[in-house]
Formats: C-alpha cells, structure tokens, sequence
C-alpha cells in the first residue's frame, strides 16, 4: 500500500507577509532574513525543494504550524517591535556555549520550532528519538527505556539533511532505521501509523530531541512523551515512569551543564491516558517490564521496576484528571538533585491572552519553597506570555483570534521565543 509522501517546501509569500506585516509594526528587523515554510502532501518521494533551499530568504524545514500567509500578513500584529509590546524581545539567536532545556507539551513544541527557524543557519546536527509512538509511549510508562537515538547531521550551506548512515534523510526509504527494536520486543511488524517512526508529518519525530549548533549551544526539548510525566512529591516514586539521570543519558547531556529549563505543565493527565496506556500496546509493555525485571534480578540486580504499572494506572485518578502532567516544582526538585544549578523560566501551558485570568504556571510559595531546599533554586522566573498575545492571537490555520489554540509560526510563538530568550538570558 503506498503511503501519503510529505515534501517540504519554501513558501515564498510566507516569507513576504511577515517581512510586511513586521515592517508595519515598524519592527527593524524585518530586514533581516526571514526564514518561513510549508508542507506540501504528494505520492513520490519525500525531498526538500532544492531551487527553494538556495534562495536568499533561507527556508526553514521544521515546522507543522504554517498558516495561509495572506491571512497571517492580514490578521496578525507582532508584539516584537512594537512600542506597546509589554516584554523586551531578544534576537532570537541561541548564545554560544548554551544549553537550554524545554519541557512541556505542543505549545512548547512550537517555542522549539520557532527557535530552531531563528538558529537554522548554524544547525549542524539533531539527535532524536525514533518509534515514539503507542507503542514506544507505552514502553516508557511500563519503566523500559525508550529507542535508542540516532544522529543525523545538516549541511546549512546545502540544505542537507543526513541520517545516520549518510542517506538523505528525507527520502522514505532511508528512514526504515530498523523496525527490529519494536518486533523484538512485540514479535509484531507495527504498521505506520502505530509507530511514529523517524519521520512523521515530513519532519523528523521530534518529541525527544537535541540540536547542536556550530557555535556550541545545543536545545534540547522533550514534549508530549512520558519521560516528562512528574507527579507530586509524594507519588513521584510510584507514578514517574522515568528520572532526571534517564533523561540526561538518553539525550547525551548533564544536567549541571544547562544554562536554563524552560518548563510548563504539560497537556492533562487524561489526555497521556487516553494517548499512552492504550491496550493492547500497554499489556506487552508491562510484560515486557516484568520480564526485564526479573532477568535483573536473576543477574544479581535490584530487579525493581521503576514506575510499571502503577504510572497507568495513577493516570486514572479522576481527582487529578484535568491535572497538568508536569508538577513543575517537584521536576526542578529533581533537577537540582540531579546536579542544574542554572535559571528556570516557567511558562504558560497554552498560547493564550489574559482573558480568564489564567493562573501563574509557579505560584510564588512554590518558588520559595525552591529557593529554601538544598540545595537552593534560587533562580526561578515565572514568563507570562499570556501579556504578549493581547490583541495578538493568530490560531491555525486562517490566523484567528481563538484562545488556547496552536498559533501561526511565523506569527506569535516566534515573539514568545525571542522574548523568552530576553529572559533565558538576562544578566540582570
């Protein structure tokens, strides 16, 4: 059965109405290169458009929130550059040396996309996380590890995207980067749309992901996958499927090396059930976890079962139902017992303006409560986008004003980026 292809593409006009619509908000840097995109579906094979790739406006490739540009150019006002934008905006350029951590579901997704546009030009390699779908979600809950990661590296001067074996890794058939991880462990040949695979949407699977950049820095973003689900204090031992030591070595960093965290609550906790503990997938997982188990035992080891079961099961507390996934206070717990001593920035859980009064993503007895353990967490700053989208809201796909939708990019997460990098990196 042929599968629907994804290419991605330049959009020209893209780039012209947001060149426009910043020049109209007397933004100065309308005049530096915009870098805008598109997806485009078709049956032949998946190559980025190589006449798009050399053009001055460089195109940028990793993005599934593209809007209609005359609607975006029509609609949207940016908050960057305009005198009556109430937070200071940066550059959007990632310092040297860097290492900024985001964590937090799809309205942190797109913070990622709109910095990795901004810092396209010097990207040099993505390490990610293939498989990460039911069943590999469902892996994770059970306390398995998830797929090991792979490396693929980017030409910016070509517009080349390599896998791991020097493919082009935008080609279909280079992206087959052995299934044999899910039939060894399920003994069932997953279709497609189960696994997620190396690609999905015409983009890389970018839920577990790191970028390393020719100037050193390196944004590392872990959306919508169990490795962030954090209960409370109390429960954490029995519903945290994963740990902060996990985490760093499977994305190749130390915690004491990130210069901040960028973090918010996640989508629900009935959402991750609805999506994560799907049967039959969660059976084999919780299998696959009792017999990993025991064969550490057998060896000599603990043969504990870190979070099993029980962090399924947890999901189901209708108590906590409409609960974000991430308690933040107890994830920088963990963090700075793991060694970060860098600055937290708490953000919102939806693009969203201030109707509704939506509360602080840290409540201040949180951030006290962070700066009197030891060790201490002094650095704790609370970012209320929310002030920024006043008047500002541009939803997928036609650039309307609904709150707590996906928003344009470009278009409002690109401000929020380049504010919220003001904040990542205020000396003050």
């Amino acid at each position: 059965m042929r599968m629907r292809r994804a290419v991605i593409a330049l959009c020209a006009t893209c780039a012209a109405a947001a060149a426009a619509a910043a020049a109209a908000a007397g933004d100065d840097s309308a005049s530096a290169p915009q870098q805008h995109w598109g997806v485009v579906q078709h049956d032949g094979d998946a190559v980025f458009d190589g006449g798009a790739a050399a053009a001055a406006d460089e195109p940028c490739r990793f993005n599934i929130f593209a809007c209609d540009a005359a609607a975006v150019a029509a609609r949207w006002r940016p908050c960057c550059g305009d005198a009556a934008c109430p937070e200071a905006c940066g550059d959007g350029e990632l310092r040297a040396g860097s290492r900024v951590l985001l964590v937090g579901n799809s309205h942190m997704l797109e913070l990622h996309q709109a910095l990795l546009c901004m810092n396209q030009h010097h990207l040099t390699s993505i390490t990610l996380t293939p498989f990460i779908g039911p069943y590999g979600n469902a892996y994770i809950m059970a306390g398995l590890p998830p797929p090991a990661t792979v490396t693929w590296t980017y030409d910016a001067a070509k517009g080349e995207l390599r896998d791991e074996k020097g493919r082009n890794a935008v080609r279909f058939e280079a992206l087959s980067t052995e299934w044999l991880w899910y039939i060894a462990e399920t003994s069932v040949v997953p279709r497609w749309h189960e696994v997620g695979g190396a690609m999905r949407n015409g983009r890389h699977n970018d839920a577990i992901v790191a970028y390393t950049f020719a100037n050193g820095a390196r944004l590392l973003s872990v959306t919508n996958t169990p490795l962030v689900l954090t209960a409370r204090a109390r429960d954490a031992a029995r519903e945290s499927p994963s740990s902060p030591a996990a985490l760093a070595a499977h994305l190749g960093f130390d915690w004491s090396d990130l210069t901040a965290i960028v973090i918010n609550e996640g989508n629900y906790r009935s959402w991750a059930h609805k999506l994560w503990c799907r049967a039959p997938y969660v059976a084999k997982a919780v299998e696959a976890a009792a017999a990993a188990a025991a064969a550490a035992a057998a060896a000599g080891g603990s043969g504990a079962q870190h979070g099993g079961g029980a962090a399924c099961a947890a999901l189901l507390d209708r108590s906590r139902s409409s609960a974000g996934l991430i308690d933040i206070e107890n994830f920088l717990i963990r963090a700075a017992g793991a060694g970060f001593r860098g600055r937290a920035v708490a953000v919102q859980q939806f693009f969203r303006d201030t109707r509704g009064a939506p509360p602080p993503p840290l409540s201040a007895a949180a951030r006290v409560a962070l700066a009197a353990r030891a060790p201490p967490l002094n650095d704790v700053r609370v970012f209320d986008w929310t002030r920024m989208m006043e008047g500002r809201l541009c939803a997928t796909p036609a650039c309307e004003p609904r709150n707590g939708d996906h928003q344009c990019l470009p278009g409002p997460p690109a401000d929020v980026a380049r504010a919220l990098l003001a904040h990542v990196y205020d000396d003050g």
